[in-house]
């Protein structure tokens, strides 16, 4: 990683890209683990406001770059950080989905955010989610187009702030020992 908030990504072709990313204070990166030939990054940061903010971006691996809205599969959200200068920076960690052996119902997957005094548990939104979310944003886009422009605006702020609020973790663990220093991730 570097400090210029620049990726760089390795393409089938086996020769650096570097990618631009918008966040500017990234704190940790995950690749999540989406549907075959569809890809997607979580990014952990710090805002302009020192919120620290969960969010994803999918990978557009043909274009080599990232996509500028987040991801529906992790919707954007504020973290309470619960973090003081001398502790170690958060981490993430993939939760890769499975089918669980008892259930016919997928786990879905996701993400752990390591850090501070808890251990929390995002999952990915489903798949109705996500796609509920779409139809509201392309009716939000043909709205735009058809009212003036002032009142497009206010309607995509609204949306926009709609988009980015705190979110309940799925699951969370007091964790009141030192930093976690290692994780395997296991994928069977």
């Amino acid at each position: 990683m570097r400090s210029s908030s620049t990726l760089e990504l390795y393409a089938p072709s086996c020769r650096p890209n570097d990618l631009r990313v918008s966040e500017l204070n990234i704190l940790s990166l995950a690749f999540l683990s989406v549907r075959a030939g569809t890809y997607a990054i979580a990014i952990l940061h710090l805002d302009h406001k020192q919120d620290l903010q969960l969010l994803a971006r999918d990978l557009i691996l043909s274009e080599r770059e990232l996509s500028p809205e987040p991801s529906l599969l992790l919707p954007p959200t504020i973290l309470s950080s619960g973090l003081t200068p001398t502790e170690v920076s958060p981490c993430l960690v993939t939760i890769h989905p499975r089918q669980s052996s008892g259930k016919k119902v997928p786990i879905p997957g996701g993400i752990l955010v390591l850090g501070g005094r808890k251990i929390r548990y995002f999952e990915h939104s489903s798949t109705e989610w996500q796609e509920k979310t779409r139809e509201r944003q392309q009716k939000l886009e043909s709205q735009k187009k058809n009212a003036d422009r002032s009142l497009g605006g206010n309607a995509k702020d609204k949306q926009k702030g709609r988009e980015i609020k705190k979110r309940r973790a799925k699951a969370t663990v007091e964790w009141p020992w030192c930093e976690v220093t290692a994780y395997v991730s296991h994928s069977c």
